[in-house]
This record gives C-alpha cells, structure tokens and sequence, in this order.
C-alpha cells in the first residue's frame, strides 16, 4: 500500500493496478510447448482472461507472452501481471475439449423424402447430382448461411457447415436405380386376356347344348300330336 506525506494514512492516488486485482480464468489453454505459445494459443489465452474480467477498465490493454505470462497495463500505465503457470497446460491442442458443440453436433439434417432415379447408383451424371443437391437443399431449407452440400459420384451428400463440421447423407437414402424388369401395358393387356378366354367356357360346348334340348322339345310335340290321332 502506498502512503502519503502523513506516515499512516493510505494515499488517496493509488493506482488502478492497486485497486483492481484480475480474476484468473477458470479454465487452463493446452498448448504444444508452454515456453513458446503459437499465435493461435496466445489468442486463446488473451479471450480467456478477457472473459474471466469482463469489467476492466476502457483502455485496458492484454499482452501474452511466449510463455503465457499476461500483462495487463491499465489506462493510466499501471499494470498486473498473471503468471503463464495459471493459464496454460502442456499437451496435445487437439485433446483440449471445445466449449461450444459444432454446427454438425447441433444439426441433424433431413432426408428428402423422394429418391432421384438414376442410371447408375455408383456413377451419378452431373444431372443427376443437381437433382439430389436440390432434393436435399429444399428437405433443409434452414441450413446455416454459408453451408456448402457436394453430392458423390455415389449420391452421398456431404454437408459442410461454416465451421467446417460436416454431416453426411447416405446415397443409398437418395437415389434408387432405374427397374429395368417392368413389364409394359401391351404385355400386361395381352396377359390378361388369355387369363381371362382360358377362364371362360368353351362357345362351341355352350352353343351344341342347346340345339339338343330343342331338338327334344320338338320329337315330344311330334309324338304327342300322332298319339292323338
């Protein structure tokens, strides 16, 4: 503490690096080496101590060192200092957990309901791509603005979102493959009518039956009629 003329009295001019003791993040920075912090890992070590002390002074300063020291010079050039050993952690960067979910982690795209119908499912022509990509943009119409959608040559879509996370849809779910084995309306009407003539009677039996019955008819009347006389 700073004393005035009078011996005991605390100094009414102090200054702001005496009235402000900054908050030490809660969260460490892995780096690769904590005696030479990439630009990448310095920037993350500034947002953190920018986070952890969100009410400093307008004017206020943050530098990082090689490694990992912070230095915050205030307005009036007083400054503090973070030791590097309370913000920074040796390790791998990649194993550093993320704390935001990415776009991909977020999203679950939709899959259009209909199928483009191609020649081959293993080699789409560019027509064909255009159709799934447009099958696909409009079963997801609100995809993040700057998403990007590439079809495979196997009709897999794979969406890239704006932080470079990306999902993928199966072909298998998009395009089916022309029915080459369908049969043809010529073939299903000539089908058909034989069914049906080998399922009706014979005209000829149905046609002879009947003269016989009359024929009957007709000997009974003769017989009845010499009968009489």
């Amino acid at each position: 503490m700073v004393k005035d003329d009078q011996g005991d009295h605390p100094s009414t001019n102090q200054s702001m690096a005496d009235q402000i003791t900054p908050n030490v993040p809660g969260d460490k920075v892995t780096v690769a080496d904590v005696n030479q912090l990439t630009k990448d890992e310095k920037d993350k070590v500034k947002e953190n101590v920018n986070k952890a002390n969100p009410d400093l002074p307008q004017g206020t300063e943050v530098t990082v060192g090689n490694n990992g020291d912070v230095t915050i010079t205030y307005p009036d050039k007083s400054t503090n200092t973070i030791p590097g050993k309370d913000l920074v952690v040796k390790g791998n960067p990649s194993d550093q957990p993320s704390t935001k979910p990415s776009d991909a982690h977020q999203i679950t795209p939709n899959v259009p309901g209909d199928k483009v119908t191609v020649a081959d499912v293993n080699q789409l022509t560019e027509d064909e791509k255009d159709k799934v990509k447009e099958n696909v943009n409009k079963a997801d119409p609100d995809l993040p603005q700057g998403t990007e959608v590439t079809v495979g040559d196997n009709g897999d879509v794979t969406i890239t979102y704006p932080d470079h996370s990306t999902d993928v849809i199966s072909g298998a779910d998009l395009v089916a493959k022309h029915d080459q084995a369908t049969i043809t309306p010529n073939d299903a009407d000539q089908q058909g009518a034989k069914a049906t003539s080998q399922g009706q009677p014979a005209v000829k039996a149905a046609g002879s039956h009947r003269p016989r019955r009359q024929a009957s008819c007709h000997k009974l009347g003769i017989k009845h009629r010499l009968g009489q006389r």
